[in-house]
């Protein structure tokens, strides 16, 4: 498979006014036909790319649920183990991301036997419902829409949630599954998709344990506050009662990144070409700064003809960015 990644000269930063507004009604105003438009339909089966049903572990941090795909491949090795925590986005839950983790884990087993680099970590791929989510859902009015007067906190707060929780699990999930030290888990690697892929963008760029990633059609954390923002500061109503953005928030999304985060990080952004819920060209500035600051290190890849979904070459490519990076030398 030719990867044909791009690096920062191919990012294209577009004028302000041809930035897309994401809206409630996005996904209508894209390039569809009709809704079953193959561009804009999520088939969490075929993440799955062929591969069988990985084995599945439950494993419970106290009250956190966490599942874990991939133990019994690995059974019998006594190699180090790299993790992959792979979130999953707004209004899903962790159950969907089964078929994308066997993928992950049965691309890696191919790839341990056909490639031709040196296997030096085995590979598990962890997921968790996220905050009101899925089994952990106890709000009803949590799950808000673009339109609803909380979306920029609601967003916020599901995001820095998952990013603890995924900071739960690397501090404590080796103990669950070797309590005798059998094995050691000395790489974590994130991956998700839409909210998801910004829970791995600030995974990345607040923890040094995770080094690797693969952010599925989602944008640098700067240029979150303005996706959930833009439509309503073109309306005039940012910052009133029909959307409120209060300074405390405010600085939590435009908190700068700070000088070397991603530095020795290895970061493949994946995206749809026509997505209109979390468009490339919103992120286009952030990305390019991040590329030119780490040349080599940050490349990113856009499929054609598909819009806000994760796609069965997405899981390809990133299996492979995993592969490169986090089990192979």
């Amino acid at each position: 498979m030719k990867d044909h990644f791009k690096s920062a000269d191919d990012v294209r930063i577009p004028h302000p006014d041809h930035v897309p507004i994401p809206t409630d009604r996005a996904m209508m105003d894209a390039r569809k036909i009709n809704p079953m438009d193959a561009a804009h339909v999520m088939d969490f089966g075929n993440l799955a790319l062929g591969h069988p049903t990985a084995s599945h572990k439950n494993v419970w941090l106290v009250d956190l649920a966490v599942n874990v795909y991939g133990l019994e491949e690995i059974k019998g090795s006594n190699r180090p183990i790299s993790v992959v925590m792979l979130a999953h986005g707004w209004a899903n839950k962790a159950k969907q991301m089964g078929a994308m983790a066997s993928g992950l884990v049965g691309e890696s087993l191919r790839l341990a036997r056909e490639g031709d680099r040196e296997v030096t970590h085995d590979m598990l791929v962890v997921t968790l419902d996220q905050r009101n989510h899925g089994d952990r859902r106890r709000n009803p009015d949590g799950l808000s829409t673009y339109r609803h007067p909380m979306r920029p906190a609601d967003m916020l707060t599901v995001v820095t949630g998952g990013v603890h929780d995924y900071q739960l699990v690397m501090d404590f999930l080796g103990s669950y599954l070797f309590p005798l030290d059998e094995r050691v888990i000395t790489r974590w690697m994130a991956s998700g998709v839409s909210m998801g892929g910004h829970v791995a963008w600030r995974l990345l760029r607040d923890d040094p344990r995770v080094r690797v990633g693969v952010p599925i059609v989602s944008i640098p954390p700067e240029k979150l506050g303005t996706l959930l923002t833009i439509a309503s500061e073109r309306e005039g109503t940012l910052g009133t009662a029909v959307k409120p953005y209060p300074a405390s928030l405010r600085r939590v999304y435009e908190r700068a990144t700070p000088p070397g985060a991603y530095m020795g990080k290895k970061i493949l952004c994946l995206y749809g070409e026509v997505d209109a819920m979390v468009p490339y060209a919103l992120g286009a500035e952030a990305l390019k700064g991040v590329m030119e600051e780490y040349p080599g290190d940050v490349q990113f890849w856009i499929q054609e003809e598909r819009g806000h979904v994760c796609t069965p070459e997405m899981v390809q490519r990133a299996a492979l960015w995993f592969w490169r990076w986090g089990t192979s030398a």
